[in-house]
């Protein structure tokens, strides 16, 4: 190496792995703009040194020593690529750690049969005439799991729900993220904010998440639809609502819309 090839050479060095400013390069050295662009170009031509992109200045040439790698804080962790945010890991790996929590997150209802006083009041229901409101079919089939049958949230004394550190467990032990991509707690727990914030899952106690069972509007719900426990109830979403009181002609006691509800619950 030259002498100002070895002067700059030595100044990039001690950057380490955070890399160094052209105009650092310049300022501390005194080399002219000329000569400082010959020499990068000599080192790089030598495999000596390499440019970077850091995220928090992507205007700003920079370089450090070729067999380093780039510290996080320069090439943004690993939710970024050669200093561009990478949407595409960001999506895929958001979808698959929603659909872990959601499996975690429910749990399928036991079988069971009626009751004798849903029997009764069946029966009850099928003899009288005083009932001339035809009911509508359910406009929600509840989730139903393996066995097809409904999911239902854990009982409130459930402690298990998956947390960050169980999340990352599986991340890694199922391989669906490339062994390269150096992914951490910290680097996780940014994605579980966004999704928190985005709606898509819900913090349950000082360390649990849940998946989110979002609203279904009435218009435009395909049959398989599904919807919360306000608009999978009757009275969430019936279209007589305002007609209903004791006495009157939609009632309580006599509702037909609660038949297919209660046999399917």
């Amino acid at each position: 190496m030259t002498p100002d090839e070895r002067l700059i050479f030595s100044h990039i060095e001690s950057s380490s792995t955070a890399g160094i400013w052209t105009k650092t390069i310049k300022a501390k050295t005194g080399v002219t703009q000329t000569i400082m662009t010959k020499c990068l170009k000599q080192l790089e031509s030598k495999a000596l040194i390499k440019a970077i992109n850091n995220v928090k200045f992507p205007t700003r040439k920079m370089y450090m020593l070729a067999h380093l790698m780039p510290s996080e804080d320069v090439v943004g962790g690993p939710w970024h690529q050669d200093g561009e945010l990478d949407v595409d890991l960001i999506e895929a790996l958001s979808n698959i750690v929603v659909r872990f929590v959601e499996r975690e997150s429910w749990v399928e209802q036991k079988q069971k049969g009626p009751s004798k006083a849903a029997i009764a009041k069946k029966k009850a229901y099928a003899m009288s005439s005083t009932n001339d409101i035809e009911a509508e079919p359910p406009l929600f089939k509840p989730p139903l799991g393996p066995h097809k049958l409904p999911l239902i949230p854990h009982p409130s004394s459930h402690r298990h729900y998956p947390t960050c550190a169980s999340i990352l467990a599986y991340i890694r032990a199922s391989g669906v993220v490339d062994t390269s991509i150096a992914l951490q707690e910290p680097d996780l727990q940014v994605l579980l904010d966004n999704l928190v914030f985005d709606g898509k899952v819900e913090r349950m106690g000082a360390l649990g998440y849940r998946s989110v069972r979002g609203a279904v509007d009435r218009e435009g719900v395909g049959e398989e639809g599904d919807g919360n426990g306000f608009s999978q109830a009757p009275c969430g979403r019936c279209p007589v609502f305002a007609l209903c009181e004791e006495g009157g002609p939609v009632n309580a006691k006599s509702c037909v819309y609660f038949t297919e509800w209660l046999r399917t619950s």
